[in-house]
């Protein structure tokens, strides 16, 4: 199930609502006052997306675990790019190194500069 989906069933939204207080907007009709300045909202957004799922990974532990699209990718880099072998074994190792720091947030609850690194690494394998 994909995370937008999951998080649009009637009792994830209700939990959402009591565990994450929304902020209060006084005005909705103001002008946005710091526009994105990047080119890769739909990276910054499947990074939300990882951290999301780590995060409720992490709060309901018995939860399913799905794998990750950027391993999907990863099948195909090998599939397409299987030549160069010193290359996808570098990719596989990152790939690996980024389960492991999931597994420690896992453990730990806490947002490492490992883990971002490693979302970010996900997220740019899952755009292949």
């Amino acid at each position: 199930m994909k995370i937008t989906s999951f998080i649009t069933l009637k009792d994830v939204k209700e939990e959402f609502k009591k565990r994450i207080p929304m902020p209060v907007f006084d005005d909705l009709n103001k002008q946005i006052v710091a526009e994105h300045l990047g080119k890769n909202a739909g990276r910054v957004g499947m990074a939300f997306d990882y951290l999301l799922r780590f995060y409720l990974k992490y709060l309901y532990p018995h939860a399913i675990d799905y794998p990750w699209v950027a391993e999907h990718g990863f099948k195909l880099l090998k599939t397409e790019y299987s030549q160069d072998k010193k290359w996808i074994s570098k990719i596989g190792k990152r790939l690996l190194y980024s389960k492991v720091d999931y597994k420690e947030f896992l453990e730990t609850g806490k947002v490492k500069k490992d883990l971002v690194k490693s979302i970010i690494f996900l997220t740019k394998l899952e755009t292949y």
